[in-house]
């Protein structure tokens, strides 16, 4: 007996979930449905904005670089990927502000132009093609930690 799944064909920037249903989405099987067949309804719950990061002195992504997108009422993250620098973060209506997220990204670069500021006000998210330069003495810095010195054994306190 064959199992079927509902998929929903939308944009590629929504981002849709099944809000009311009496019915397993993910397994359904035709002879078995019941009558009358189950209801399904669905709500948009974000929108995708979607973007390219780029290094222009290396014209390489920024791999690992953490963004961030706030308003006073909502905040998101993300990682840069290597895989041509995409990013992706899940917004909702609204006026945002676009920066590198606070901790050892920021430590080693900046927005080009600074904060961005970004509009979603329509359901087709958009893309976005930030700029970011490393800060003056982090040209060979890396994105991961510095290590920690090793911490003595306890043997070594007593000596």
């Amino acid at each position: 007996m064959p199992l079927f799944t509902v998929h929903l064909d939308v944009p590629s920037s929504w981002v849709v979930q099944a809000h009311e249903t009496d019915a397993d989405l993910d397994n359904l099987r035709l002879a078995t449905l019941p009558s009358p067949l189950p209801t399904i309804s669905y709500a948009l719950t974000h929108i995708l904005l979607q973007g390219h990061a780029q290094e222009p002195k290396t014209r390489n992504p920024p791999a690992g670089v953490e963004f961030v997108l706030s308003n006073d009422a909502y905040a998101t993250d993300t990682i840069v990927m290597s895989n041509l620098g995409y990013l992706q973060l899940k917004s909702v209506p609204g006026s945002f502000i676009l920066d590198i997220r606070p901790g050892r990204s920021k430590e080693i670069y900046r927005l080009r132009d600074g904060a961005m500021t970004i509009q979603i006000d329509s359901l087709a998210g958009p893309t976005i093609y930030p700029i970011v330069e490393r800060r003056p003495g982090m040209e060979t810095a890396e994105l991961s930690e510095p290590e920690s010195p090793k911490p003595k054994s306890w043997l070594e306190t007593f000596r």
